[in-house]
């Protein structure tokens, strides 16, 4: 009985495990989008489709297109980015979400990207994004 009770827990936490990586794996594919939407400067496609309703709450479509506009003159186009972390948030109260963390490399600056992911209508819709602009390095064009 003992054996069973430990490989029924095992199978379960294999589960979670599993889970959490297929989690992960479906918000990184949104981030992916939302760079090659910025790269096109489709900021309208961004709001409507990627982001949450607590992030159209808290701001206009009028000043994210603003925001991202000045956000691509100021670092350029997307060159690419590595995973530096992930945390996949299980709540019991709450809501669940993914939390990634991106070394990534614009055209004028590398930085640290942070994002906050959470399933809306079935999809990952992004709740949250810092750039960390304190440690932001610019990159020097010169030859």
């Amino acid at each position: 009985m003992r054996v069973i009770t430990i490989s029924i827990l095992l199978l379960f936490l294999l589960g979670i495990v599993t889970g959490c990586d297929n989690d992960a794996k479906s918000a990184m594919d949104e981030v992916a989008k939302y760079h090659a939407n910025y790269n096109l400067k489709q900021f309208n496609k961004i709001y409507k489709t990627q982001l949450s309703e607590e992030f159209h709450h808290a701001t206009s479509e009028v000043n994210y297109n603003s925001f991202m506009s000045n956000t691509y003159n100021t670092l350029g186009a997307y060159k690419n980015k590595e995973l530096r972390k992930t945390n996949d948030v299980k709540s019991l109260i709450g809501e669940d979400k993914v939390e990634l963390t991106f070394h990534t490399i614009y055209g004028n600056y590398e930085l640290d990207e942070f994002f906050v992911l959470k399933v809306e209508s079935g999809n990952y819709k992004i709740k949250q994004i810092v750039y960390d602009d304190i440690h932001a390095k610019k990159i020097n064009h010169e030859k």
